[in-house]
């Protein structure tokens, strides 16, 4: 390598190394966010370096949280080899995914794919585990019922006099909590869909500003669903309506779920591109997009019905090539 290679290799190794330090001590969003990163700086080098440097790197990031347990929390060096795998192993196994996705020019959507069972695999293992080493029971149920808990007892103290109230409280959580149970499938693959699109998309701009070609990825604007799975969807739908309560009502109502949140992407994809096709900038365009997301938990979300529609049905009738035809056949100025 040359020197400015072996610079870079160092930095973004240094950068991994850090991220994964950082991810030690933080939970949540935050360790979320630097898995992200250790992905996509993985990634790049997958596109760049021979396989021996990545192993190095990669086992530069391992070996963080497997010394911070050793050192830092009780247990063997089994249970901190355990932690070392959790923590890291779905991020590194992300980062070669979309290093050798763009090697292999493979498609955005089947890259996202892989990345989402990844993560979810990841995600569910850790769960699993966690569960099983601890000493109270860490389950899923358990979680819930404990957030529950903790909300009825904010309730409590701000409601005290008011009985009738806390007792249509108590009712509604218990909807709730046994409404995320149902749909805990769909919200994990959500969740993890979520992040595999974020670290796609992070990556696809970190090769685009080093000048590599990343054309045989779409841009958001380009998103839409194949006429099948809109169909799919609206089969599964309407199957799910004269459904009785059982497994199948649990499993359609996740499928639902899942595809709803995926047509709603394609929804705002739509939405992007005819502004984009309007001639609206880059930067409206993007503020336009981003506030229609916190605007779909308004007005009954409605507005997350009516994008969600919008995706579904432009999955089936592909409105973008009717409107460039009436452009182009003078039946529509273009603004």
């Amino acid at each position: 390598m040359t020197n400015k290679n072996v610079k870079n290799y160092l930095l973004t190794t240094a950068g991994m190394v850090l991220f994964a330090a950082v991810s030690c001590f933080a939970g949540g969003i935050l360790q979320a966010a630097m898995g992200i990163l250790i992905s996509v700086l993985l990634g790049m080098q997958t596109t760049k370096y021979h396989y021996g440097y990545l192993l190095a790197s990669s086992s530069a990031v391992f070996l963080i949280p497997l010394v911070f347990a050793a050192l830092l929390a009780a247990g063997s060096f089994f249970d901190a080899l355990i932690y070392s795998a959790l923590l890291m192993v779905p991020a590194i196994l992300m980062g070669l995914t979309l290093g050798f996705a763009y090697n292999l020019k493979l498609s955005f959507f089947k890259t996202v794919l892989i990345l989402t069972v990844i993560y979810l695999i990841g995600s569910l293992t850790n769960l699993k585990i966690a569960d099983v080493i601890s000493q109270s029971d860490f389950s899923l149920e358990n979680i819930i019922a404990s957030s529950v808990d903790q909300v009825q007892a904010a309730m409590n103290s701000t409601y005290a006099g008011n009985q009738e109230m806390l007792e249509a409280f108590q009712i509604l959580l218990g909807e709730v909590a046994k409404m995320m149970l149902t749909l805990s499938p769909a919200i994990f693959t959500l969740l993890s869909l979520l992040i595999s699109y974020i670290c796609s998309v992070l990556f696809k701009n970190y090769q685009m500003r080093s000048q590599r070609d990343m054309s045989f990825w779409p841009a958001f604007y380009q998103l839409r669903a194949d006429r099948i799975l809109s169909v799919l969807f609206l089969v599964i739908f309407l199957l799910n309506a004269f459904a009785p309560m059982g497994m199948f009502y649990d499993l359609s109502i996740n499928v639902i779920v899942i595809l709803a949140g995926i047509f709603f992407c394609f929804g705002l994809a739509y939405i992007d591109w005819r502004m984009r096709f309007g001639g609206i900038k880059a930067l409206p365009r993007r503020l336009i997009v981003i506030a229609c997301i916190p605007l779909c938990m308004m007005f009954f979300m409605l507005p997350l019905l009516i994008i969600t529609t919008i995706g579904v049905l432009d999955g089936i009738f592909d409105f973008r090539s009717r409107t460039v035809k009436k452009y182009h056949d003078g039946e529509m100025p273009r603004q």
